[in-house]
């Protein structure tokens, strides 16, 4: 009598519990389509970000609990959503979470079985993950927003279905998926901005999903630390572990590297070597600042778009920077950035005296402001050059 009593309480704290879960987020989306509708010029993206992570942690909570009163919750959580969303165009940040509700419908209520065998065929392959990757993209480019949404949005089910049956591999390629597509579109407007928050949305939600199972996910990082233990980024990463008298060689090495995937437009090994930089880069930032890791960083993702070719408005606004900043100290993220897209595409270009303008110039910078980070993107970019006139 008294465990069938207990076992009455149990069920009626989980059902408050659950309660208060959809409560909470019910708060935190007015919360935040209060703050929209009356400021929304002045919303950050780290507002949208901030906003996105909060969401994905009740979605995740709720998809987990894969019961029906709480697919209703889910729902509930869609209906929150549409209320906030008075014009699809321009609140299309309420509209991003309706697409993931919508897969998780499909995990909870649909046989999503084909879809999930043809991608782990592609996935195996070796070259797989970078196809679908190029694949998405182009997507976007040639037809539509929706249709890249279709394509990501199967590759979300693939990695929560490898979620279901444990397999780390192919939930790690998944993780890999979004990162890249995510970096690859970053800085850019328009539809291209609206899909890479659509990406950065479906890593949230996929990763607080595989974080909830403790064991699952240290096989998940284990093996990402395997999988590139030998890479390029790997050896930088130890190569700043050791200090700074190895700088020079560091940066060196790094140069020649920069400097053969723009001679020969390697994507595949870059995308490769971008997504070994974001696993170290975020494993060692939580532990410790790197001024070597963030430049690396900053140069691999301009190194990324500069070899798409997507990068003329940027060097437009590089050049803006260099005329109008002359006596500047200081620069913001986005101007080194723009800066490092601009130095790499005018070097990729063969414009070697504009290319060597930027690098004065961000040195002039650096060391009127003893910015290390400024100086240390200085020291990178003109390695690329150095390294080409060495090898000859």
């Amino acid at each position: 009598m008294y465990l069938r009593e207990y076992g009455k309480i149990l069920l009626v704290d989980v059902a408050l519990r659950d309660k208060l879960a959809f409560y909470r987020a019910r708060r935190m989306i007015k919360s935040f389509g209060k703050k929209y509708r009356e400021n929304r010029d002045s919303i950050t993206e780290y507002d949208v970000i901030e906003f996105y992570d909060s969401l994905a942690r009740y979605m995740a909570y709720f998809f987990l609990k894969v019961k029906d009163e709480n697919v209703n919750y889910l729902i509930k959580l869609g209906n929150l959503l549409i209320d906030e969303t008075h014009d699809v165009e321009s609140d299309f940040i309420f509209v991003i979470p309706l697409i993931h509700l919508e897969v998780l419908y499909i995990m909870v209520e649909e046989d999503y079985s084909e879809v999930v065998k043809k991608l782990y065929d592609i996935v195996n392959d070796d070259e797989g993950l970078f196809f679908l990757v190029n694949n998405t993209l182009e997507i976007l480019k040639e037809k539509s927003l929706e249709d890249a949404v279709a394509s990501s949005s199967g590759i979300l089910i693939l990695g929560l279905d490898a979620f279901l049956k444990k397999d780390e591999e192919t939930a790690l390629k998944t993780i890999y998926y979004y990162i890249l597509v995510s970096h690859m579109l970053s800085g850019y407007e328009g539809e291209n901005y609206i899909f890479s928050l659509i990406s950065y949305f479906s890593l949230s939600l996929l990763l607080e999903i595989i974080g909830s199972d403790i064991e699952f996910s240290r096989r998940v990082d284990n093996l990402g630390d395997r999988f590139y233990a030998n890479s390029f980024i790997a050896w930088i990463v130890k190569m700043d572990d050791i200090g700074k008298e190895d700088r020079a060689l560091l940066n060196r090495k790094l140069g020649s590297f920069i400097r053969s995937i723009i001679a020969s437009n390697k994507h595949n090994i870059l995308m490769r070597e971008s997504i070994a930089m974001r696993w170290y880069y975020y494993k060692f930032s939580k532990k410790r600042s790197s001024p070597v890791l963030n430049s690396v960083l900053r140069v691999l993702e301009a190194l990324v778009r500069v070899v798409r070719n997507d990068v003329d408005r940027e060097i437009e606004l590089a050049e803006r920077i260099y005329m109008e900043k002359s006596e500047a100290t200081a620069l913001s993220d986005e101007e080194k950035d723009l800066l490092t897209v601009a130095a790499l595409k005018l070097y990729k270009m063969g414009l070697r005296s504009s290319y060597e303008n930027i690098i004065n110039f961000l040195q002039k910078v650096g060391k009127k402001g003893g910015d290390e980070s400024i100086s240390l993107l200085a020291s990178i970019l003109r390695n690329v050059a150095e390294a080409e006139n060495k090898e000859e």
